[in-house]
C-alpha cells in the first residue's frame, strides 16, 4: 500500500525538482503564436529543452544559436503585441472623433432622407394633380368624340335626306 503513495510523492518531487520544464513549455507555446512557418516552430520546439536547460557557459554553439533564434522570435511576438496595443490605444483615442464624424454622417443622412421625403410628397401631389387633369382631359375627349359621332350621324342622315331629295327631284 505504501508504494502508490511513494509514486505520487515522487511525481511531486520531480515536478518540484525541474521548474524550468514548465518554462520551456511556455516558450514552446509562445513559438506557436509566432508568424514563423510551422516547420521552423516544430524544429525549434524540439530543440528548446536541450538548449534552454543547458547553462549558458556549457552550451554548444548550435544550442546558443537556437536560444538566439527563439529569443528573436519571442521578441518579435512581443513587438507585434506592442504594436497591436499601440494601434488599439490609437483607435480608442480617435474613438470620440470617429463617433462625431459618424454622428454628423447620420445627421446628414437623416436630413437627406427628410428632404427626399418632402420631394416625394411634392411629386405625389403633382402626380395627383396631373392624374385629375388627365381624367378631365379624357372625359373632354370622350365628350368630343361623342359629339363628333353625333355630328357624323346627323351629317349622314342629312346626306341621305339630300340624296333622297335629289332622287325625287330628278324623277320629276
Amino acid at each position: 500500500m505504501k508504494r502508490p503513495a511513494e509514486k505520487a510523492e515522487s511525481k511531486a518531487k520531480r515536478a518540484r525538482a525541474d521548474p524550468y520544464k514548465s518554462y520551456c513549455e511556455k516558450v514552446r507555446e509562445g513559438l506557436e503564436l509566432s508568424k514563423v512557418s510551422p516547420a521552423v516552430v516544430k524544429m525549434l520546439s524540439s530543440m528548446t529543452d536541450s538548449a534552454l536547460l543547458t547553462s549558458k557557459d556549457n552550451r554548444h554553439k548550435y544550442q546558443a544559436s537556437v536560444v538566439h533564434m527563439v529569443t528573436d522570435i519571442i521578441q518579435g511576438i512581443g513587438e507585434d503585441y506592442e504594436k497591436s496595443i499601440a494601434d488599439k490605444k490609437s483607435q480608442i483615442a480617435n474613438c470620440d472623433t470617429m463617433r462625431a464624424e459618424r454622428d454628423a454622417d447620420v445627421k446628414g443622412a437623416k436630413d437627406d432622407l427628410e428632404a427626399k421625403k418632402a420631394a416625394t410628397q411634392e411629386k405625389k401631389l403633382a402626380l395627383a394633380a396631373d392624374a385629375q387633369a388627365f381624367k378631365a382631359a379624357k372625359e373632354g375627349v370622350s365628350k368630343a368624340q361623342a359629339a363628333v359621332r353625333a355630328a357624323d350621324k346627323d351629317l349622314v342622315d342629312k346626306q341621305k335626306a339630300k340624296d333622297r331629295s335629289w332622287n325625287i327631284h330628278e324623277k320629276l
